[in-house]
């Protein structure tokens, strides 16, 4: 096992084609958009977030249907290359993940430093907390928005690519301002 919390940060570029992408944002132009919220989680019961002012958080919505199903099936080789990267002979498995959830953040809208310990994700059947959290960037055409973890480790994603990473405590990240533009992510966590 690697030591190195680097090691787990897994990208991979051109999973979605940019046609795919810019076709994927215009189509989401007429989806009902409300603002993402943090929910804290206090050991007994969930409560609103941290934020400073929801006005710097980004817009979310939920595609479903063919936006879903075609990111979702896209993303499963790119699971399978992660788990098979590990090469842990304790963890080869996974047994899902969730629908998609898209972020749009617009000029000065940010994601708040959190860590996907998301305790409402999994509220049916299954229950638990997500075990890898996946982000996929739709466009690269705006200024800010930078992908950090750690404090400090920065990474700027491209059009149509996926990074995964473990969903816990070790693994704080958050997403710079926007200074200029809009940038459009679509988030899933696996279980």
């Amino acid at each position: 096992m690697k030591l190195d919390l680097d090691h787990y940060i897994f990208r991979q570029k051109k999973v979605f084609t940019k046609k795919f992408c810019k076709q994927t944002i215009d189509e989401l132009r007429s989806y009902p958009w409300e603002k993402h919220q943090f929910k804290l989680y206090t050991g007994k019961e969930e409560v609103e977030d941290r934020a400073p002012s929801g006005e710097y958080e980004p817009d979310c919505c939920f595609p479903g249907g063919g936006i879903n199903d075609y990111i979702i099936k896209k993303l499963k080789p790119v699971i399978l290359a992660y788990v098979d990267r590990l090469d842990f002979h304790w963890w080869k498995g996974w047994s899902g993940y969730s629908p998609i959830k898209v972020n749009r953040y617009t000029k000065k809208t940010r994601m708040f430093e959190h860590c996907d310990h998301i305790h409402t994700l999994f509220e049916g059947d299954r229950k638990g907390v997500p075990t890898l959290s996946i982000i996929g960037m739709l466009n690269d055409d705006c200024e800010g928005g930078d992908l950090v973890f750690f404090q400090n480790k920065k990474i700027v994603l491209s059009a149509g690519e996926v990074v995964i990473f473990p969903s816990n405590f070790l693994y704080p990240h958050k997403v710079t301002p926007i200074k200029k533009g809009c940038r459009v992510t679509f988030v899933s966590w696996v279980w």
